[in-house]
């Protein structure tokens, strides 16, 4: 597109605009494939066999972090199954903030809204984000996420597991060179993932 003399582009507007639709397509896709999900799970009938107390599991994710500082996530979990409803785990993952990779470290809650394996769940997580780079700045980084999502068991101990959540990260920078300038990101975004998911 051809600009007139003395017109003024600001790129970063039209940077921001992009990756705005760019999210928005994400978030959408990401609620009608969890949608689908909770209906099948809500339609599964007699015969599925409820969840066993004090069982182990495994998920391993990937997504996309939407927002501010978008970047794709890798996940990697281990919980143990308390109640029927009840479970609780950690996980590390991939990601990255303001072009740097952290690699997140983390627990969690989870709540299952149904009995049986194929179950909707609403889940909390909080960790601390280690820097992959840059080891000059000293970096101080948390995050804290509230998750929406479902599985679909394929087998017995196997199921394809969705989640939708908010993001939050509070990270601050101070550089040696300058022990009294401090850098300090509150990073608001949302994270969608699709795995699978080991019992």
């Amino acid at each position: 597109m051809a600009l007139k003399p003395g017109r003024h582009v600001n790129v970063n507007a039209m940077k921001n605009k992009v990756m705005k639709r760019r999210a928005r397509k994400i978030i959408c896709f990401g609620l009608v494939l969890l949608c689908a999900q909770l209906v099948r799970a809500q339609e599964s009938t007699g015969g599925q066999p409820d969840i066993r107390e004090r069982t182990m599991y495994l998920n391993i994710k990937a997504g996309i972090l939407a927002g501010e500082s978008a970047s794709p996530i890798l996940q990697v979990e281990n919980g143990v199954q308390l109640t029927p409803r009840w479970s609780v785990g950690m996980g590390a993952g991939l990601e990255a903030l303001n072009w740097e990779g952290y690699v997140p470290i983390y627990g969690m809650t989870r709540f299952n809204l149904l009995r049986k394996r194929d179950s909707p769940f609403a889940e909390v997580m909080l960790g601390y984000e280690m820097p992959m780079t840059d080891w000059s700045v000293k970096q101080k980084a948390f995050t804290t996420g509230l998750r929406i999502g479902a599985i679909k068991y394929t087998g017995k101990r196997f199921g394809i597991q969705s989640t939708l959540a908010y993001r939050f990260t509070y990270l601050t920078e101070q550089s040696d060179r300058w022990e009294d300038f401090e850098t300090v990101t509150l990073a608001h975004r949302i994270e969608w993932t699709l795995g699978v998911h080991f019992r």
